[in-house]
């Protein structure tokens, strides 16, 4: 179904993928259908004083609490692209599914900062609780697709980003790099694709053959929506990476307004090889 280059940069046809409970598969696939229709809000002031881990404290509280408007809290790059990675949609979704949730297990860790853009890492799980379930359920924050955020300093205040800015593409490792690549490969952005690549591979890849490998879903209105795929290294050393993909992708039918789930082991998307070049670059080798 998605064959074409990004199968051609695996270095097997063995999809990878880590383990996910079911709960967590039917919260994702749930959330993430609602990620599908999220739209932007008008940006409204953030606290000034906020460091980037709580930024993003804010940001997830309001996501799933309802403590606030998630959507203002969010970078100007992701309201242009209508990525807003979870602000009324989680909201609207534990509205429609009756679920209440609890995120005091969550912990906020600033691994990277510079004077404008940081990188907080969130860990823990989001306690659920569902109409109908005797039970809470207990969903590791990763297995939603908001483990990982990009505050950037805009407008005096911290705003959470689902992606990282420019300026700090030299800090990202090979996981990231490898979603980088996937989601702009699948969103017909040939040239952030093709800056993503390793120089080998960039000089192999014409125009022309990006549109062969994409041109049919892109022409059908095929989005693909990874915020709940992982993109997990199980081998790495001072030069080369191999990125499994698991977890579950969303497509979407932009005009005719359908949306469904796939973990990610039924598109067949294996893992990925990349080799540092003054900087993380896919290089998998056709297979």
């Amino acid at each position: 179904m998605l064959q074409g280059l990004a199968t051609q940069f695996c270095t097997s046809r063995r999809p990878l993928h880590a383990p996910t409970t079911r709960a967590a598969r039917w919260i994702a696939a749930a959330l993430a259908i609602a990620l599908l229709a999220a739209s932007p809000a008008t940006p409204q002031a953030g606290a000034q004083d906020d460091s980037p881990a709580e930024a993003v404290q804010r940001y997830l509280d309001a996501a799933f609490l309802g403590n606030g408007d998630a959507a203002a809290l969010v970078c100007q790059a992701n309201r242009d692209a209508r990525a807003t990675a979870g602000p009324g949609a989680i909201v609207s979704a534990a509205d429609v599914l009756g679920i209440g949730a609890d995120t005091s297990g969550l912990t906020y860790d600033t691994t990277e900062q510079a004077e404008t853009w940081a990188r907080v890492d969130v860990t823990g799980r989001v306690v659920f609780t569902i109409e109908g379930l005797d039970a809470p359920l207990e969903v590791p924050i990763r297995a939603l697709g908001l483990g990982t955020f990009w505050p950037v300093f805009e407008r005096g205040a911290w705003r959470v980003c689902s992606t990282p800015p420019a300026e700090a593409q030299g800090a990202l490792g090979p996981d990231l790099v490898a979603r980088q690549f996937m989601t702009a490969a699948y969103a017909g952005d040939y040239d952030a694709a093709r800056a993503l690549l390793c120089a080998a591979q960039r000089d192999r890849l014409s125009r022309a053959q990006y549109d062969a490998a994409f041109g049919n879903l892109l022409q059908q209105g095929v989005t693909l929506n990874l915020d709940t795929a992982s993109f997990e290294i199980v081998e790495q050393d001072g030069a080369e990476a191999i990125v499994a993909i698991g977890g579950q992708i969303a497509l979407s039918w932009t005009e005719q307004g359908r949306s469904i789930v796939l973990d990610a082991a039924q598109l067949d998307l294996g893992p990925v090889r990349l080799i540092d070049e003054n900087g993380w670059k896919v290089c998998s080798q056709p297979g």
